[in-house]
């Protein structure tokens, strides 16, 4: 989308006056000051904005059919040179994010509707003591990670009272496994407990840290994909148009998985939106991520799917450490 600029018949820097062909008379030719006066309503800079970050035209749908259906080609002719034909990475990226975040809000709205009202609006804490000990709460696990994960009243309580460095005891007494990822859902269970919110607004707290963890890791995939696919031909700036390219792809089918997850959660075929994640990296990596890696680094495709699931591997870990960190469940 082209600037639009608040032109004047003279330049303000020198004087000079401008002819009447409006094609040339951008920039002065005299001092070379852009003939733009930038001096706006605030309104002004606020439609700008918006119409920058959500326009769509025929170079934005090139750039999404692209994305989903020819792996790694926007980021080949990105970094060959090749740019006008396709709508700017860090535009397309804002709009699939703010996007993914409405479509993913309206499935939590949609899932907290079929819940009992009455006890979202409780902290973990209160039900606790309106249900009997025998009674069972569901839980989602962290980074939407697969089915639910359910505790007795009477296991909340006694985790309350658990500390931190004891959670791995307190996982195997009630037959748990201890892995990090268990570990991490009983803290972040705990911080639950101890929380003032309720249980409606603590599961839009957790989901809201999984948005900073996304925009964090695109940076952090960045330079994971320049290091294990370094060529002496691509630099750091290549990986991050890769990994721009790549999160825009999983954002735009975290959209269409998420709407349809909304569509089976309002028909009662889901009751949550546990299977978004999962479903959204499995095809992501398979699908798209490594042909997009054989593409642009031109690899073998043994070594490609190789360093694409190490990349894999290691983007999982750190989003997991950073979650820790980020929801405060190192103390």
């Amino acid at each position: 989308m082209r600037k639009k600029r608040n032109k004047e018949q003279h330049c303000l820097n020198c004087g000079y006056t401008f002819k009447l062909d409006e094609g040339h008379n951008n920039f002065c030719p005299n001092c070379g000051q852009e003939n733009h006066n930038p001096r706006q309503p605030i309104l002004h800079y606020i439609y700008e904005l918006l119409e920058s970050l959500f326009h769509f035209d025929s170079r934005s749908w090139l750039t999404i059919r692209m994305l989903l259906f020819s792996p790694g080609t926007v980021s080949r002719d990105h970094i060959n040179g090749i740019r006008q034909r396709y709508t700017p990475p860090n535009r397309l990226f804002i709009f699939s994010l703010a996007v993914f975040i409405l479509f993913l809000e309206a499935a939590q709205d949609t899932m907290v509707k079929r819940e009992v009202q009455s006890m979202q609006q409780l902290t973990l804490k209160e039900q606790m003591k309106w249900l009997d000990d025998t009674s069972r709460i569901a839980f989602s696990k962290p980074f939407f990670t697969g089915d639910k994960i359910y505790y007795t009243v009477a296991q909340l309580k006694e985790l309350s009272h658990t500390k931190n460095d004891q959670l791995d005891e307190w996982l195997k007494k009630n037959g748990m496994k201890s892995w990090l990822i268990y570990r991490l859902e009983a803290r972040m269970v705990k911080h639950n407990i101890e929380s003032s919110l309720s249980v409606k607004d603590f599961n839009r707290h957790i989901v809201r840290i999984h948005y900073q963890v996304i925009l964090l890791m695109m940076p952090i995939s960045a330079f994971l994909i320049y290091f294990l696919f370094r060529r002496k031909n691509r630099l750091f700036y290549d990986a991050l148009v890769v990994s721009v390219h790549l999160y825009v792809f999983g954002l735009m089918l975290g959209i269409i998985v998420s709407l349809a997850v909304l569509m089976l959660i309002s028909i009662g075929i889901l009751k949550d939106t546990t299977i978004v994640l999962p479903l959204v990296m499995v095809i992501s990596v398979a699908f798209n991520f490594i042909p997009a890696y054989k593409k642009v680094y031109e690899m073998k495709w043994p070594t490609t799917i190789a360093r694409g699931l190490l990349i894999g591997f290691l983007n999982i870990s750190i989003q997991v450490l950073l979650f820790w960190i980020i929801a405060g469940l190192g103390g």
